[in-house]
């Protein structure tokens, strides 16, 4: 790993440390669903579009809790925490790419979230917003990926979070 790799992996560290001590700005709940506790954050009104947050492996929706803060006061957001993070339960079923997006499909569905989406993702999250994206894309209006893995990087991988 290179010094600056280093760096930048210890600021986001502290970064996310930061933000996780300053507490949560967007109201989260816990809703159970087909009995599964999911932890869902929601907040804004209007706009043309819903801005979904997708975080990345190891992380649950409060890494975008203050950009998610921010852009709810302008339009409409969602984040929520993939089963096994944050609130929400273990995960129950398979855990491959295309069973995330379509839970997260599913769960925007019942929450009464409809297209369009503008999907944000940060690492994995940003591989889950790509294949999003291609899978639906007439319910997406952009995708903004910050930091992804490369769509490879799931070529050889069965099975990942």
């Amino acid at each position: 790993m290179t010094s600056a790799h280093q760096h930048h992996e210890r600021f986001l560290t502290a970064v996310v440390f930061f933000l996780t001590a300053c507490g949560s700005t967007v109201p989260a709940r816990v809703e159970t669903i087909d009995g599964h506790d999911v932890e869902i954050a929601t907040a804004g009104s209007g706009g043309a579009a819903t801005v979904v947050f997708e975080a990345g492996l190891g992380d649950d929706w409060t890494s975008w809790d203050n950009v998610a803060s921010h852009v709810a006061q302008h339009t409409r957001i969602f984040a929520y925490s993939r089963p096994g993070y944050g609130a929400s339960s273990p995960a129950t079923t398979p855990r491959d790419p295309r069973q995330i997006v379509e839970e997260l499909r599913a769960l925007l569905a019942y929450e009464g979230y409809g297209p369009p989406y503008l999907l944000v993702g940060h690492s994995f999250g940003g591989t889950y917003m790509e294949l999003f994206a291609k899978a639906h894309a007439d319910e997406v209006i952009g995708a903004v990926l910050v930091d992804p893995r490369h769509r490879d990087f799931l070529a050889d991988r069965k099975s990942v979070v």
